[in-house]
């Protein structure tokens, strides 16, 4: 395994894309003898080659485990448990809680660390209930240390949710609860996830509190926090927090919801938001009063209309008898949407250009709107500022993007060929995409990738056994997911490709259907240098297509990869 808390190695092992690294030579021994012998039929599918003999005898369990729980339809995934003796003597027993103690920070560590695929995230139910147990039972022996994965999360892996997610928890449980003053400052960046921490509170507190209130300490700590959010933060983020979406129900689904929610007694109910969240009504849930000119222009508070009145109410400048009786508001942030918003579409080019000549486009707007910006075609002035600052390394670091997003980009990239051929006769701009610009576009794309894992993810040394799991993926699944990028498959083998660059050694396979195949005799399913993602497009729409030969056609599925 990769080093004990490592953030590459936890990341992945509950994403089914396993890493495990060689023991110590005195750890080998003991491990050996513990060893349950795997079942023929899987150990028949790996190779007969030395690098794979040596990791796969060292590892006879654990393909054991993961067998067993491949036919076992109700276990979803599974954490690690301690070995105890029946008979042991106190320094045994001190041992083996110590063990229990840091096995649970591990697995704690392992799963919020796994949010960082949306469908593992904390938004889905039966991984919320499995983290606010090993919540519960961690809290009762190192409160802080639940803190201490929040700042973590928030600064180094930038999971929002998942950190509003466990600030709310520590403010609902009595034993974090004084660590919260600590860590929320540095855990919370934007004003929207200082709303959302409320929002997510009422899916943590206890039943019998009234709902509604909050802890005094959560109370300090964002007061506290309110004050560091400048005018421009608020005004960009004065707007209502909503919760998730659903899609529309007809009148039967609601109707059999209806029946199955009146049949079924042991599911709890999710908690209703009465009323979306604003600055505005928390600011008076929370009495907060400073800064004043924060607080009485996002309360909408009418100007002063005297000079005493006006030092009375403490706000910072001098008085203006000309705004006197008029509403006060934060001024409008000059940002890519409120630009947009007020530019007719035949226009959108120059806004576009303003834009980017004036640097007003973050990273993340700039990767997100790169196809917009190809059909428009801005000018080669403004393409070369982009793509520069796009493959910028400093940039890269500092923007903190998930690997999923550089796909989105590459995706939505990739999208402007297969449009232009079907509706170019329907959409004028679609006519005069320049295809050279779009592999441009797409190339630097790929840079900035391989950038951020170069400069994000440590060498892992020694011998490495990868394996990439995909048997359980439905075949509805594995399918074009667009722009949204969400695809569990595309997301599994995408990490599984990060995991193989960090790798000094390493023998990859990809399980499909309970087989094992080894990706060295795959030419297509391995990246080239500067081609990740392409690679991981191109596998997805592979496997698709040879999935369903598996099955009836195990050979020729096997045979087919083999000449690809």
């Amino acid at each position: 395994m990769a080093q004990r808390g490592s953030l590459l190695s936890t990341e992945n092992r509950l994403l089914n894309v396993s890493i495990a690294k060689k023991p110590e030579t005195e750890r080998i021994t003991e491990r050996t003898q513990k060893t349950v012998k795997p079942k023929e039929d899987l150990k028949t599918h790996l190779p007969n080659t030395s690098a794979t003999r040596g990791v796969y005898e060292n590892f006879q369990d654990w393909f054991a485990h993961q067998d067993a729980l491949s036919h076992d339809e109700s276990v979803e995934f599974s954490l690690p448990e301690i070995e105890t003796n029946k008979s042991a003597d106190i320094k045994d027993v001190r041992g083996n809680v110590s063990a229990e103690a840091d096995l649970l920070k591990e697995n704690l560590i392992i799963l919020v660390s796994g949010t960082i695929v949306p469908s593992l995230s904390f938004k889905n139910k039966a991984i919320r209930k499995t983290a606010m147990e090993m919540l519960d039972e961690l809290s009762k022996s190192d409160p802080e240390f639940v803190l201490k994965v929040v700042n973590n999360i928030a600064q180094e892996l930038n999971i929002r949710f998942t950190t509003n997610f466990l600030l709310a928890y520590a403010a609902a449980n009595e034993a974090c609860r004084p660590y919260i003053g600590k860590y929320f400052s540095s855990s919370i960046n934007l004003p929207s996830d200082w709303m959302e921490v409320v929002q997510t509170y009422e899916l943590v507190q206890d039943p019998s509190a009234k709902r509604g209130s909050l802890p005094q300490a959560l109370r300090k700590a964002m007061k506290s926090k309110f004050k560091e959010f400048d005018q421009y933060q608020l005004a960009k983020y004065n707007r209502e927090l909503k919760g998730e979406t659903k899609p529309a129900k007809n009148a039967s689904d609601t109707k059999r919801e209806r029946n199955e929610s009146a049949s079924s007694s042991g599911d709890e109910a999710e908690p209703v938001h009465k009323r979306p969240l604003t600055l505005k009504n928390l600011i008076r849930q929370l009495h907060i009063s400073e800064p004043k000119d924060n607080v009485l222009c996002l309360l909408g508070k009418r100007y002063p209309s005297s000079a005493q009145e006006f030092l009375q109410c403490g706000l910072s400048g001098e008085w203006q008898p000309e705004l006197v009786g008029t509403k006060m508001k934060l001024p409008v942030p000059y940002t890519w949407e409120t630009e947009l918003s007020k530019t007719p579409i035949k226009s959108q080019k120059e806004a576009w250009e303003r834009l980017i000549d004036s640097r007003k486009l973050p990273y993340m707007a700039l990767m997100r709107n790169l196809r917009n910006l190809l059909l428009v075609g801005i000018g080669s002035d403004q393409k070369t500022q982009a793509i520069k600052h796009l493959t910028n390394k400093g940039a890269v670091s500092s923007s903190k993007q998930m690997p999923f997003r550089y796909f989105a980009a590459y995706s939505a990239l990739s999208s402007v060929v297969a449009v232009t051929r079907k509706q170019a006769i329907k959409q004028e701009r679609l006519k005069n995409v320049n295809m050279a610009e779009l592999k441009e576009y797409t190339q630097a794309v790929e840079t900035a990738f391989e950038i951020a894992v170069r400069n994000n993810l440590p060498v892992v040394q020694g011998s490495t056994l990868i394996v990439i799991d995909l048997k359980e993926i439905p075949s509805e699944s594995v399918s074009s997911f667009g722009l949204l990028s969400n695809s569990p498959v595309a997301l599994k083998l995408l990490l599984g490709f990060m995991c193989m660059t960090a790798c000094e050694h390493f023998e990859a396979y990809i399980s499909v259907q309970g087989k094992l195949f080894n990706t060295c005799h795959f030419r297509k399913l391995l990246p080239r240098e500067g081609e990740m993602l392409k690679t991981v497009k191109k596998a997805e729409q592979l496997l698709k297509v040879c999935q369903p030969l598996l099955t009836p056609y195990p050979l020729c599925f096997d045979r087919f990869l083999a000449n690809s």
